[in-house]
């Protein structure tokens, strides 16, 4: 029997059926949650500062190590809030709506350049169709980042 073209077509596309449902639904109760609080879609309106998130994400994933699953203020599962918090701060890197507040981090965005040149690769691999797993490195320091263009 013949191949179906589009199993060819399909199988140089991004894999997104390889995204676990339950992770999914997990966000998405979390998302749910956060737009009911601040708005769907808000870190797209107005910004984010990255530490803000990135202390969200400890502390759900410091309770997560006392032995807590499920958040208390909102009765979801810790994992979704940590999900959807990585989440958002992927979309507001693609979105330019992130502001890098990471101490010692360059005042110009050094450490966006290299996030965002990640994400932008990721992005064109996306649209090549080349779905291979490749190395991610992030830059370790502000001359690194500028001696290699990142």
């Amino acid at each position: 029997m013949a191949e179906n073209p589009k199993e060819s077509a399909g199988r140089s596309k991004l894999q997104l059926q390889l995204c676990p449902p339950a992770a999914k639904r997990e966000m998405a109760r979390a998302l749910e949650n956060g737009a009911k609080e601040y708005g769907a879609w808000n870190w797209r309106k107005g910004g984010i500062k990255l530490m803000t998130y990135v202390g969200a994400m400890q502390r759900h994933l410091d309770a997560i190590a006392d032995g807590e699953d499920i958040d208390r203020e909102s009765g979801f599962s810790h994992l979704g809030h940590i999900l959807a918090g990585a989440a958002v701060v992927v979309d507001a890197f693609h979105a330019s709506m992130v502001h890098d507040d990471r101490p010692g981090s360059d005042p110009h965005g050094a450490h966006n350049v290299g996030v965002s040149e990640m994400l932008n690769r990721s992005r064109d691999r996306e649209l090549r169709g080349s779905n291979k797993a490749q190395n991610v490195r992030f830059p370790q320091s502000d001359d690194e980042i500028l001696e290699h263009g990142e």
